[in-house]
This record gives C-alpha cells, sequence and structure tokens, in this order.
C-alpha cells in the first residue's frame, strides 16, 4: 500500500539537495519490506474467527476464539526475543544485512500458514503448528520494524528525521491495511463456505509476492555511515545487549512506556475494533470490514503528517496530543460505538486515526533519537518489542476476557485510559530531541 501513496513523497521531499539516492533507495526498499511484515503478521488478525474454526475443537466458539487470540499473542512474545537477536546482529554486524534476514525469515512461515492442515485433519498438531508459525512471525517482526526505523532515521536529513521515520510506519500500517482490505474482498467475493473451506489461505499464500519484491530491493541496500563509522573508528560493541540493559536501562523504561498507548490502541483501536463491532455489537462482518478499512486510510495518510509537524513543533507536543487525546476520548468513543452503525463507527475510527496517528508519526523517531548508533538497533527493538507484547498483541485477548467476565463494552476504553496515563507521565521524564544531532 505504500508503493501506492510513495508519489506524495516526492512532493513532500522535495529537497533534493539534502536526500541522498542512497536515502531515497533506502526509504523505499525499507518501506516494501514493512509492508511485507505487517501484512504477513496482521492478516492472521482479519482471519481469526475462520482460524478458530479451523485449527481448535469447536465445543465452545469463546474458547476457540480466545485460544485464537492466545496464539495471535504468542507471536508478540517473541518479538523481544526477535529484537534481541537482530539487534545484536544489526549493531555487530550491519543494519543492512539484519533486514535482509528479517524478511526472508517472515516469508517462510507465511507462506507455511496457507499450506497447514487443519484440526479436522491432523488434530492437536494442527494448533501446534500454528503456533510455531507464529513464533517465527514474531521473531522476524521483533527486528525488522526497528531495525528499519534506525536505518531510515540514520540516512534521513537532520531537519527531517521524524518523516523519514514515520515513512516506516506509514509502510507498515500500509501493509495491514492492504490486509484489512483483501479481508474485506474475501469477505465480498467468496461464500461464508467458500472461506471456510479454502479461501482463508489465500491471504497467507499471496505474501510471496511481497516478499520476492522486498527481498529483490533490499540486496542493493548501502550501509548506513554511521555503523561504517563504528566499524572505522573501531568501536563497534562487542555486547549491546548487556550495555543496553546497564548503561542505558532507565532510557530503555522510558522507550517502553512511551510506546505503551500507541501499541494498546492501535490492537484495540484497528486490529480488534472490526471483530468487537461483529461479535459484540452485531454489526455485520463484511459492514465491520468496510468501516476499518476506511479508518486504515485514514490513518495511514496521516501517519506522513504528523512526522513532519514533529520535525517542526518537536516530538513531544505531537506525542502529548496523541496519549492526551485517547486518555480524553476513549470512552466516549467506545460508548459510540455501541449503536451499531456503519456511519457512527466510521466517526470513531477516524478519531482513533487521529490520535493513533500523532503516536505513529513521532514514536519511532523519538526512540531511535534517545539511543546511541553502538545500541541503537539492540535498544530500541528491545524497548519497543517488549512495549508491543506487554499492551499491544495481548490487547485483544484482554478486551475478550474483560468484556465475557464484566459484560461491559467499555472494559477497552478503561485499557486505553491506563496505557496512555502511562506514556503521559513517561513523557515528562524524557528530553526533547528533534533539534539535537543524532547521538
Amino acid at each position: 500500500m505504500g508503493l501506492f501513496l510513495f508519489p506524495t513523497m516526492t512532493t513532500t521531499l522535495s529537497d533534493q539537495h539534502s536526500i541522498t539516492p542512497h536515502a531515497k533507495r533506502a526509504l523505499i526498499a525499507g518501506m516494501v519490506g514493512n509492508v511485507l511484515e505487517w501484512y504477513d503478521f496482521g492478516i492472521y488478525g482479519y482471519v481469526a474467527t475462520i482460524i478458530a474454526q479451523q485449527f481448535f475443537p469447536q465445543g465452545d466458539s469463546l474458547a476457540a476464539l480466545l485460544a485464537t487470540y492466545g496464539v495471535f499473542a504468542a507471536g508478540f512474545i517473541m518479538r523481544p526475543v526477535g529484537g534481541v537477536l537482530f539487534g545484536y546482529f544489526g549493531d555487530k554486524y550491519g543494519r543492512k544485512n539484519a533486514l535482509i534476514l528479517s524478511i526472508i525469515l517472515m516469508a517462510v512461515p507465511t507462506v507455511s500458514m496457507g499450506l497447514l492442515p487443519t484440526y479436522e485433519q491432523i488434530g492437536l498438531f494442527a494448533p501446534a503448528l500454528l503456533t510455531l508459525m507464529r513464533l517465527l512471525q514474531g521473531l522476524s517482526l521483533g527486528g525488522e520494524y526497528t531495525g528499519s526505523v534506525s536505518y531510515l532515521v540514520e540516512h534521513a536529513p537532520p531537519s527531517k528525521r521524524g518523516l523519514f521515520g514515520s515513512w516506516a510506519t506509514f509502510a507498515g500500517i500500509g501493509g495491514i491495511l492492504l490486509g484489512s482490505a483483501v479481508g474485506a474482498l474475501l469477505t465480498n467475493t467468496l461464500s461464508k463456505q467458500e472461506i471456510i473451506e479454502w479461501g482463508w489461505r489465500l491471504p497467507f499464500l499471496g505474501g510471496i509476492f511481497i516478499a520476492a519484491i522486498g527481498g529483490y530491493m533490499r540486496r542493493g541496500l548501502h550501509e548506513s555511515e554511521m555503523f561504517k563509522n563504528l566499524k572505522i573508528e573501531g568501536k563497534v560493541t562487542q555486547n549491546p545487549l548487556t550495555e543496553a540493559l546497564t548503561t542505558y536501562r532507565t532510557s530503555l523504561l522510558k522507550s517502553v512506556g512511551i510506546t505503551a498507548t500507541l501499541t494498546a490502541t492501535f490492537y484495540i483501536g484497528f486490529m480488534h475494533i472490526y471483530l468487537f463491532m461483529n461479535t459484540k455489537i452485531g454489526m455485520a462482518l463484511n459492514e465491520a470490514l468496510i468501516g476499518n478499512t476506511i479508518g486504515m486510510c485514514i490513518l495511514v495518510a496521516l501517519i506522513p503528517v504528523a512526522g513532519i509537524i514533529s520535525d517542526h513543533v518537536g516530538r513531544k507536543k505531537v506525542l502529548y496530543f496523541g496519549a492526551g487525546g485517547i486518555f480524553l476520548f476513549a470512552v466516549p468513543l467506545f460508548y459510540v460505538l455501541q449503536s451499531g452503525n456503519l456511519t457512527d463507527m466510521i466517526i470513531v475510527i477516524t478519531a482513533f486515526a487521529l490520535f493513533e496517528a500523532a503516536l505513529l508519526g513521532a514514536v519511532a523517531t523519538t526512540l531511535v533519537e534517545l539511543f546511541p548508533a553502538k545500541i541503537r538497533f539492540t535498544a530500541v527493538s528491545l524497548g519497543y518489542n517488549l512495549a508491543i507484547a506487554l499492551f499491544g498483541g495481548s490487547a485483544p485477548f484482554y478486551s475478550e476476557l474483560l468484556i465475557d467476565t464484566t459484560g461491559s463494552f467499555l472494559m477497552p476504553a478503561l485499557y486505553l485510559i491506563l496505557c496512555s496515563a502511562l506514556t503521559l507521565f513517561t513523557l515528562r521524564t524524557i528530553p526533547e530531541t528533534y533539534r539535537h544531532p543524532l547521538p
């Protein structure tokens, strides 16, 4: 999806004297890779109800759906592990090599998920294999997004670091948007029985085409100048994880707090909201997917705008706007959703998109600017992915469980308020970084 919107970037990035051809190629290759990574990882969420039927016993539909989200969350548990492994590799052997490896590792389990036998065919081996594929996907994604952000920001002109960092996020959300569009296409072109029997496999198998494009483009990438300078000066850290956990432990904890609202809002407000509308409110699935896709389109268009604004007014002001908006409006927005009306859903998800775009447009570059180059890949990957694992990947599971336990459809909003309170508190403890040289 990022490729379709990429022409708008050439207008925004009009300063040809400050943006090298290498930087432009890095932008495109990084974006294509993120489209693949997030499309592959996100498509699971859009066919979750079908996967529940195919890979788990059907005595209790709620238990099957919770088990499906449990497998979804398992992939996020591996993200910090992937962040550490790819971060170590990227800080010691180069960003380029780590990014090539991550895109290969993502393609293999994704295509394999489209070929897996079902519970009816092989029993308990089916959910076991499904979980294994999700773990491998999580391992790959743990290094892909944060690695590409580090790589892109290191290639950016000083006055455009926010914009460059936002393009990695733009492409990632574009990949999820592509997954949402594919989900909507399937539900509107195939019968329910066809989707259950074989149609759910198609999105996973289609990921191989994006992988081929991304792998080809990344082979021609240049290593970042910052990493090359570290090698020349003999300053490559032998154990970046140890240094990140000791010398930069406080900054790591702050990076988790900064990211908490972003990840919780995204997985509740965009990845889970269409199922919430379908299974809890009673909206038709195709309508819910259409509403979700419209919201994702608005979100992806606003992310680079937020990146540009953060380059002019600072990262913290943009982040305060996003986290503060969620804190104040989460409950009213979920209250409006209970009408079950598609128009109301679009209004609500547009509001979520405005606040989430502010967070997505500024967080990545902020995290990169908090850490020095010698441990940047490792530290950014670990902090960001810990937040995803703690607050994001498990959010749909918590939402379903809390709603089922309390009977209140406002429980997801309360979860978002707690996360935004943590982010607002953390923002008070970090310095403004947008006018300072990249460490």
